[in-house]
């Protein structure tokens, strides 16, 4: 496994097309480099799906659990995982 540093934060973002805000840089240091368990209460246009889009690039054999309150947001957001996680299937 990598080596986890904000560098590679950052580059595994764009590898999917998104460059984190300094609030998102913040709350990803907290989840992938000091490990600590988080928990993400923003408002709307925060970001916090990046963070956890980025989970199985930046820890992929980590585990994160996701609670939306609708149902448009879940599916919204299954398709942009199930994006993601195609074009890492498509780089192996």
């Amino acid at each position: 496994m990598a080596n986890i540093t904000t560098a590679y934060i950052h580059e595994s973002a764009a590898e999917i097309g998104y460059s984190l805000k300094p609030k998102q840089l913040e709350a990803a240091i907290e989840i992938y480099i000091e490990k600590r368990d988080t928990m993400i209460i923003a408002p709307t246009g925060f970001g916090k799906s990046l963070l956890y889009i980025l989970a199985p690039i930046v820890q992929p054999t980590s585990s994160t659990l996701v609670i939306l309150p609708l149902l448009s947001m879940i599916n919204d957001n299954l398709q942009k995982i199930s994006a993601v996680t195609d074009t890492l299937d498509e780089g192996l």
